[in-house]
């Protein structure tokens, strides 16, 4: 089939790599988001997608809105069987859901209809999900509402964060690509309407929810935030007014007395164990202190004095 496809990020690249080196498809063109502006050092960022579509030699487009008539008889030209959507970023307005012959199809992180939205991944960690997945479906108007035609599930491990999960959703969600279009092709799909009384939402992240607020959170909660927000926005603290960022944890089960100082207290710096809501410990692994390195919790300590100290003071 002739396919447009519409993506950004990099979990998009082994869906268009999948389609475009099939040998079954031809990918007329490439929609991504428009390049950004890296502040720090004012230089252009191309995306992920953009960079394998110049790697590849596969037209390209960046429009700012998919709205204006230019973009509407652009891809009209192109007589597309099929539009292709892997994380593209932009909503597709009616006119452009209308103008392939075989619809609009999207590659989707959840086993829909549950966690519809933005952010599906990341929510289904940071609620402490044991599965998760990909779904294949048509694209309507409304977000992430339209028929079901495939999923695919993944069991999420304890170790597991976002970033991990989005690498291995990416290459499932490759797969499953291929065989929808396969079957669309063939005229062997079935769709399956979604059940809106099943559906949750999956909302976009906010900068505000990656504080850890340890009186407020048990170690459970506290360790899903920081699995589910590693991939950005990510989980952080503070310690003597200056943020650290945490990267990964577990939860703390050895036996330790009863944490009777307010949760935020380090109980031990090595490992390096914090007291949180309810009388429960959570083990930091691996932070990030302002304007330092990546590191382990190990290395950390060796540098700061933490024991007996109040996380997440007021900056």
């Amino acid at each position: 089939m002739n396919i447009v496809f519409m993506g950004t990020p990099d979990f998009s690249v082994p869906t268009l790599n999948k389609v475009a080196s099939s040998g079954k498809h031809k990918v007329l063109t490439v929609f991504t988001k428009p390049d950004k502006i890296n502040h720090r050092g004012n230089k252009i960022e191309y995306s992920p997608v953009k960079r394998y579509a110049l790697r590849f030699g596969i037209p390209l487009r960046q429009p700012a809105s998919l709205n204006s008539p230019d973009v509407c008889d652009s891809i009209s030209k192109l007589h597309p069987d099929l539009i292709l959507v892997v994380a593209y970023g932009k909503i597709l307005p009616k006119s452009v859901l209308a103008l392939p012959r075989k619809g609009c199809i999207n590659l989707h992180g959840s086993l829909l209809p549950k966690y519809r939205g933005a952010a599906p991944i990341q929510r289904a960690l940071i609620n402490g999900e044991d599965v998760t997945g990909v779904t294949t479906m048509f694209m309507n108007e409304g977000m992430d509402t339209g028929d079901i035609l495939l999923k695919r599930e993944l069991r999420i491990n304890e170790d597991d964060g976002s970033s991990s999960i989005f690498g291995k959703l990416s290459i499932i969600g490759a797969d499953l690509v291929l065989e929808t279009l396969d079957l669309i092709g063939s005229n062997k799909i079935e769709r399956i309407h979604q059940n809106n009384g099943e559906a949750t939402y999956a909302p976009p992240l906010s900068k505000d929810e990656a504080r850890i607020d340890w009186k407020l959170l048990d170690a459970n909660r506290i360790h899903n935030l920081i699995r589910g927000l590693d991939a950005g926005p990510i989980a952080y603290t503070t310690l003597n007014k200056k943020r650290i960022k945490l990267f990964r944890s577990k939860v703390f089960f050895d036996n330790i007395k009863t944490c009777s100082a307010e949760p935020g207290k380090v109980v031990s710096a090595r490992p390096f164990i914090v007291c949180c809501k309810d009388n429960t410990f959570l083990e930091i692994l691996e932070v990030q202190p302002e304007n330092k390195k990546r590191m382990n919790s190990a290395d950390f300590v060796k540098g700061y004095d933490i024991l007996d100290k109040i996380l997440g003071e007021q900056e």
